[in-house]
């Protein structure tokens, strides 16, 4: 296992001294021309103009859950939320996780692909200088990965996409904050109530002095089931204000 994560270390290494070394080129279809621009870099992306215009945004969203609502309004609270509300105050996802943003994601999560960590995290931060309202958040905290986990893939693709998020937003990462205690199996073949039950106490405040206003951070936000015990570590805490930043989110499933 150790061999394993050294050798995803120095491919991962490799990839940087490519991605930096060679001109950027579109992630989706290869193409080096006509790259969309960073907002806040100015500087290209690793994405074509055409691609980008394929990317099903989250514009309209319950400002609780985040699922796309049908109405041009992003102040609204979905149904569920309305009955049910998250032990957050709001989130922010910028795209609905449908092709070829989906794609992208599971390309990056499963593929250890880090110009799409990159391309993520500009991204997001695109939308949230564009969405979120002020003040920021004092920080923000990527959801862990359980140290069995993390052994086994070498990297969590959540703290490398917040890598990028956090320099262009200049806001703290905190990977510090949080530790997953329990090594619980994989989320994504489990309904929604095995998805609460897989994640009670998986997760531990670490550091002894928290921030009051915290952005939690996750790649997909599915059913909400993991962000949501999240915050409610946190909040049990002492974390006061609580908000949750994806890249996209499932429309089948519910906070």
């Amino acid at each position: 296992m150790v061999y394993q994560a050294l050798f995803r270390y120095l491919s991962r290494s490799l990839q940087h001294a490519h991605h930096w070394l060679l001109p950027a080129r579109c992630i989706a279809c290869g193409d080096n021309g006509g790259l969309i621009l960073g907002r806040s870099t100015h500087a290209p992306l690793d994405l074509c103009e055409s691609c980008y215009q394929q990317f099903p945004f989250n514009y309209h969203a319950c400002r609780g859950c985040s699922l796309p609502l049908s109405t041009a309004t992003s102040e609204l609270l979905c149904g569920q939320c309305l009955r049910a509300p998250t032990p957050y105050q709001r989130s922010f996802c910028a795209f609905e996780y449908l092709y070829p943003i989906a794609d992208l994601v599971r390309h990056y999560k499963y593929g250890d692909h880090v110009a799409c960590a990159r391309l993520l995290g500009e991204l997001l931060a695109d939308h949230l200088r564009s969405h979120h309202p002020l003040p920021w958040p004092e920080c923000i905290i990527p959801v862990p990965l359980h140290t069995r986990r993390y052994q086994q893939r070498g990297y969590n693709q959540v703290i490398e996409i917040g890598r990028f998020l956090s320099s262009r937003l200049k806001l703290p990462l905190r990977p510090d904050v949080l530790q997953r205690i329990r090594a619980t199996p994989e989320q994504a073949s489990l309904t929604r109530t095995e998805r609460q039950k897989n994640l009670r106490h998986a997760f531990r405040v670490v550091s002894p002095h928290p921030p009051a206003h915290v952005a939690i951070l996750d790649d997909v936000i599915t059913t909400g089931s993991t962000v949501a015990e999240v915050a409610s570590t946190l909040r049990n805490s002492g974390v006061a204000q609580i908000e949750v930043w994806g890249v996209a989110r499932a429309v089948i499933g519910h906070s």
